[in-house]
């Protein structure tokens, strides 16, 4: 797989980190109101400063997500069609630092943005409407985020993620295009192992699409005062997209499930005893030809 598997790694690793914070602090979206009310950690420990902290570090892996996902693509796409110096580029240590430099990046603007999140805090409180008296009652009494997006997050969600979704798709069907091509140039085997890699890419955004897109589209047709009741639906059907990842990448690609299979061997059946009592029998034996 090639440098293929670092982008694997790090894909599955941002989304297990990501959905681990978001649920640190359990998020409820009171709406209509652009604000998010913390749980969790800041509620527990009352440290409402520590709210503002963990929206900004979910959001940085989303957005890293989003780029670790277009790599993978990419290298797809340049590894299926013989786009070497691609390749090379994407596979070469320092594309990975650019990328981990820019994670970094992303994480300084959140909290660029939201260094004044405090007092925003404060005064969205002080400012809240009355013609609601529970609503207001709830938000006073727990820790409140200002998640109205900056203008960064607003060309990320309305250029940066349409785009992807684009590159997706050109790097899906130049791959298909050119293994139906290939097939004279290229072995029965490889074949199979870029149809396999791009699959398994596949139909993780499909899953992506059902886990993130397909409830939030089915709440926001909803009248809106079901919607907060939706969200915390969401959120917690969201957390179980990890577990879906890390199962399907195991059981689809075949070395990750020959690996398992081989783990579950060594743990119910013992394979390791049988190879240790036989490398001592052999040593013994060994040992008294010597002496012989």
């Amino acid at each position: 797989m090639g440098a293929y598997k670092w982008y694997l790694t790090w894909a599955i690793s941002d989304m297990n980190i990501l959905f681990t914070v978001l649920a640190s602090w359990d998020p409820e979206l009171p709406w209509p109101h652009y604000e998010m009310i913390a749980h969790g950690i800041p509620e527990y420990f009352n440290i409402p400063w520590l709210a503002p902290l963990l929206r900004i570090i979910p959001y940085t892996l989303y957005e890293m997500h989003v780029y670790i996902t277009i790599c993978r693509f990419v290298y797809r796409y340049a590894q299926t069609t013989g786009k070497q110096k691609l390749m090379n580029i994407m596979s070469h240590g320092y594309f990975f630092t650019f990328l981990f430099v820019l994670m970094i990046a992303l994480f300084v603007k959140g909290l660029y943005f939201n260094r004044f999140a405090w007092s925003d805090w404060v005064q969205y409180k002080l400012q809240f409407p009355n013609n609601d008296t529970k609503l207001k009652e709830h938000i006073m009494n727990n820790i409140d985020i200002p998640a109205r997006p900056n203008k960064f997050e607003n060309f990320f969600q309305y250029a940066i993620f349409p785009s992807s979704l684009i590159i997706y798709f050109f790097c899906t069907v130049q791959c298909y295009r050119y293994k139906t091509r290939a097939k004279n140039t290229l072995s029965k085997r490889t074949l199979e192992l870029y149809q396999v890699l791009i699959h398994g890419l596949v139909v993780e955004q499909l899953a992506e699409f059902l886990w993130f897109f397909a409830p939030l589209i089915y709440i926001v047709s909803y009248d809106e005062k079901y919607w907060p009741i939706g969200f915390h639906i969401m959120y917690r059907f969201m957390y179980t997209y990890p577990t879906f990842l890390m199962i399907f990448t195991l059981g689809f690609f075949k070395p990750y499930r020959a690996s398992v299979k081989r783990l579950v061997r060594i743990l119910f059946y013992g394979e390791v005893e049988k190879v240790l009592v036989v490398s001592s029998s052999y040593t013994i034996k060994n040992s008294n030809v010597a002496t012989k």
